[in-house]
């Protein structure tokens, strides 16, 4: 959505990745800031892994009250259906794909359900992307 971070992005196995991002996460771990917490999804028990800060954090810092308003929205999103987001955002967008769905095909094949392109595209048209 561009927070105007300056952090840098290239593809990676669940979408756009930042290593810009992934380094101050681990800084704000190493400094107390936030911890990693596992969990397993009911869909197929695959683990992953979220971050969670033990006081609270004023979001607007971030980015104002347009931030915390789609982190809020974006929260309530599948994961799933972010990833099938991103991804397609990153396909039309910064690779440029005439044919982004085949593409998308390829690299989510048991994620790209016609279902999950579907709620994909709701929400990015909701956040106006």
């Amino acid at each position: 959505k561009g927070l105007g971070s300056g952090a840098t992005y290239f593809y990676h196995h669940y979408g756009p990745y930042s290593e810009d991002i992934s380094g101050a996460i681990m800084d704000a771990q190493f400094y107390g800031l936030l911890s990693e917490k596992t969990g397993f999804r009911k869909t197929d028990g695959v683990a992953y892994s979220y971050f969670c800060s033990s006081e609270a954090v004023d979001l607007s810092a971030l980015g104002g009250d347009e931030f915390v308003e789609l982190t809020n929205s974006l929260n309530q999103k599948n994961p799933i259906d972010l990833e099938i987001a991103a991804t397609i955002h990153w396909l039309k967008t910064v690779e440029k794909h005439r044919n982004w769905r085949e593409e998308l095909k390829v690299r989510k094949k048991s994620k790209a359900s016609d279902e999950r392109i579907t709620s994909a595209l709701n929400i990015l048209d909701e956040i106006g992307l």
